[in-house]
């Protein structure tokens, strides 16, 4: 007996209307055209109706568009597109096809838009397409970027402010032309300072970051006259009740003790000196169990700080202890309780 899979030889032959029709708008519903989309939301943002913008779209998303039938249903639509090209543009060539298309000015007007949930996606958007990415980190300072995002920071939307540092810290790393101005002329440090001082965790840990990231990359953010004031807000967060605050702060700390006008501003008495580091040192070593195991990381910065405090000291020069004398600030000058002259935004969710 023959053995047969039950196949037949057959003829090709024309494909019908029919078929072909619907062979096209399955090719069109599952292949992507990146481009083409990002283009449809350029539209968008750029105020085109939806169902213009997205009249040569999947049929899925244009029947969206064409159900719309109220503003907040148009938020919400405007909303999700920036969070697709939010990811879409984490892809080196497609940030670069953005840029190419004219997207990032129109980004940026989203920036100054009235609804704050599209201020937060947009700044999300312009840190997706610049971290890493030289080209559009150019084109976007050139823009005028960095300005509108520090001008976010005086919103009173937690999300705008976090979106907007996130932004500023993507635009600005590896960028020279933009740390320097980010530090010179947009008041950087101040503006860093603040940020710590807040009361969301995330603005916190966000500016901390990027803090540390210009200890090493900006040697400019040293010479700043605010220096040894964040320093002090930097040395407040050691006691935080959120460990990644508590570990960043140590390590930056760690980092700039062997500067002579730090070493000297920290170990001062007013500032607590070796005493509070040692009942820091002490505290944590009184941990048990899991608690302990987690406070690893934290006593040995601690105990690095301590072995750096417990020395003569780098030398320092008479002017840079006059200014550590004449600053006569101490880390809780920086809270938002206590009046100091820095301006400092109470936040609301």
């Amino acid at each position: 007996m023959q053995y047969t899979d039950g196949t037949k030889n057959s003829t090709p032959s024309m494909m019908n209307a029919d078929d072909k029709q619907f062979l096209e708008k399955v090719m069109k519903e599952c292949v992507i055209d990146e481009v083409e989309l990002m283009t449809q939301i350029i539209d968008l943002l750029k105020g085109k109706p939806a169902t213009e913008a997205f009249s040569n779209a999947s049929s899925s998303i244009e029947k969206r568009a064409q159900a719309i039938q109220s503003d907040e249903e148009l938020l919400e639509f405007k909303e999700d597109c920036l969070d697709d090209l939010c990811d879409r543009v984490e892809n080196f060539d497609n940030a670069k096809a953005f840029m190419q298309i004219g997207g990032l000015k129109p980004l940026l007007d989203i920036l100054g838009d009235a609804n704050p949930s599209l201020r937060a996606r947009a700044a999300s958007v312009v840190g997706a397409i610049s971290q890493n990415h030289p080209e559009t980190q150019a084109a976007l300072m050139e823009l005028g970027a960095l300005s509108k995002l520090t001008d976010m920071q005086d919103e009173t939307h937690t999300a705008c402010r976090t979106k907007s540092l996130h932004a500023i810290s993507c635009l600005i790393r590896g960028n020279k032309h933009g740390e320097e101005q980010f530090l010179s002329d947009r008041g950087g440090v101040e503006l860093l300072m603040r940020c710590m001082a807040a009361t969301d965790i995330r603005l916190q840990r966000k500016s901390l970051f990027l803090f540390r990231a210009l200890i090493f990359s900006a040697p400019c953010l040293k010479e700043d006259p605010k220096f040894n004031d964040i320093a002090l807000v930097t040395s407040s967060l050691v006691e935080s009740p959120d460990i990644d605050l508590r570990e960043g702060a140590l390590s930056a700390i760690a980092d700039i003790i062997t500067l002579p006008q730090i070493f000297h501003l920290l170990k001062e008495k007013k500032n607590g000196g070796v005493e509070k580091y040692r009942a820091r040192l002490d505290k944590l070593k009184a941990l048990k169990g899991e608690d302990a195991e987690a406070a690893l990381e934290e006593i040995t910065l601690v105990g690095k700080i301590l072995h750096a405090l417990s020395k003569e000291g780098p030398s320092v020069s008479s002017a840079e202890a006059e200014a550590v004398s004449a600053a006569g600030t101490t880390a809780s000058d920086f809270s938002e309780e206590s009046g100091r002259p820095v301006k400092i935004l109470q936040l609301t969710g």
